[in-house]
């Protein structure tokens, strides 16, 4: 009785001494990176005033009506989106089991063990026979978190799983992307078509006009091969226009994920601009971008694996319990006298392990040291990203602004000259002049009208994806 009483008073001091070292934690608290001004590379004047696009979500970003549907269906239905969710559910199951590190692990166990003596031994020169032995027992095992090492495990653990999270964050913000990219250039497309088509309809009368006045003596054969060369010249484009609505029409389906008949869309240049706005403070522009965050969740990972590498320098308090009933006979196996305890607790401590914890920790500083590196220049790219996307919607709204002046100008133009022609003032060579650069011009337009809707798409992701 005297022996059981030391020790539990053994037991008692053992985890006696844990909890108090386990106030004196050996590793760091994390802290996020700061970023210096000259990581913001040209985004000092940018204000905090007024709605920032750091704010917006896509569903407020994207105002078309129709390009909303296929966003939404691109989310629900797209495989890719989907095999990412599946990764997430991958990362969460191995989050649950880093977050039962604190927990001491259980086991239940019964054996039955037969046993048969050589009579030229020690035990077997007076044992009789064969000896069969039934257990029925449990086995308990719990190591204290010393020097903050399990804790660490943990968040490195939560680290790694906020990184799936935020996988799937660019991924959906990519494809969203990818979807309102398609769609504006199948709006670029349609209008262009839309432009051949008029243009052809217009050329065939020019060279029938044409055609009768050189019979005529009126015109000549250089102003007839001329319009012909022209007409030819636009139905190229118009077939080669066709062929591209009918590839982007596939690209659309295959990032929705699910079969669709008919491609819908709005017209050209009605639907989304952000004619004025504000961008927000610098690295509020960089919080919601999923590389930025992905980069800084793999420091934060790194950085508790090094705590984790310098805790484990440190000794290792482990407490162990098997507990159960123990018999020769199955008759007995269950009675007071068949129980058997065993309480063990346990200090070790590395002395000599040929350098390996000593090597992993130095490894692991320099892993969280690069880790570091590579935030800050994930956070410099991100910024030159969002820098150029900005001057990019400056840029092309100016264009658009400028060649629709342009348009207007050589519409006036074109209509002049057939007014000079009909005056006799100019030839029918300058007319086709002047609607060849009308055509040019309306064509120009589409594109740039294109341009400018795409790069809201491309500031959409430079700055993250919004909050959604």
């Amino acid at each position: 009785m005297l022996k059981n009483n030391n020790n539990r008073y053994y037991i008692g001091l053992i985890i006696a001494i844990g909890f108090l070292l386990n106030s004196c934690v050996a590793t760091k608290r994390y802290k996020t990176p700061e970023i210096e001004n000259n990581y913001l590379f040209r985004l000092d004047s940018l204000t905090n005033d007024g709605d920032q696009l750091t704010e917006l979500d896509w569903e407020i970003f994207f105002k078309d009506a129709v390009l909303k549907n296929y966003i939404e269906d691109a989310l629900l239905y797209n495989q890719d989106n989907k095999i990412t969710l599946k990764n997430i559910e991958i990362f969460t199951a191995q989050f649950k089991k880093g977050k039962a590190g604190y927990l001491p692990t259980l086991e239940l166990e019964s054996t039955v063990q037969r046993q048969e003596q050589s009579k030229n031994t020690q035990f077997g020169s007076f044992a009789n026979g064969i000896q069969t032995q039934y257990t029925l027992g449990s086995n308990l095992s719990w190591e204290l978190n010393l020097w903050g090492k399990i804790t660490s495990q943990k968040l490195a653990s939560k680290a790694e799983f906020e990184q799936s999270l935020t996988a799937q964050k660019l991924l959906q913000t990519q494809l969203i992307a990818n979807v309102a990219n398609t769609y504006y250039q199948l709006l670029e497309a349609d209008k262009r078509k839309h432009i051949l088509n008029q243009t052809i309809n217009v050329r065939k009368e020019n060279l029938e006009t044409l055609e009768n006045l050189n019979k005529s003596g009126l015109s000549n054969s250089l102003a007839v091969s001329q319009a012909a060369a022209q007409l030819s010249q636009a139905k190229v484009l118009l077939n080669t226009t066709e062929n591209q609505i009918f590839a982007l029409e596939n690209t659309m389906v295959l990032l929705i994920g699910k079969p669709v008949s008919i491609i819908k869309r709005s017209k050209l240049g009605v639907q989304d601009t952000l004619e004025t706005f504000q961008v927000g403070l610098p690295m509020e522009i960089l919080s919601n971008r999923p590389d930025v965050k992905e980069a800084e969740l793999e420091f934060k990972a790194l950085f508790e694996n090094y705590n984790v590498s310098k805790a484990s320098m440190y000794p290792t308090i482990k407490l162990s319990a098997n507990i159960g009933f123990q018999s020769l006979e199955t008759s007995s196996w269950f009675k007071s006298d068949s129980f058997f305890n065993t309480l063990i607790g346990g200090v070790t401590a590395p002395i000599f392990n040929g350098r390996t914890l000593r090597t992993q920790k130095e490894v692991s500083k320099i892993q969280m040291e690069q880790s570091l590196l590579r935030f800050q220049k994930t956070v410099l790219a991100a910024s030159i990203e969002v820098s150029n996307a900005i001057q990019d919607y400056n840029t092309q709204s100016k264009n658009v602004e400028a060649l629709k002046i342009q348009e207007e100008l050589l519409s006036k133009s074109f209509d002049d000259s057939k007014e000079l022609l009909n005056a006799g003032f100019v030839n029918y060579l300058e007319v086709l002049t002047a609607q060849e650069n009308l055509l040019n011009t309306q064509l120009e337009y589409a594109q740039v009208v294109s341009q400018k809707m795409q790069t809201i798409t491309t500031l959409y992701r430079a700055v993250g994806g919004g909050t959604k």
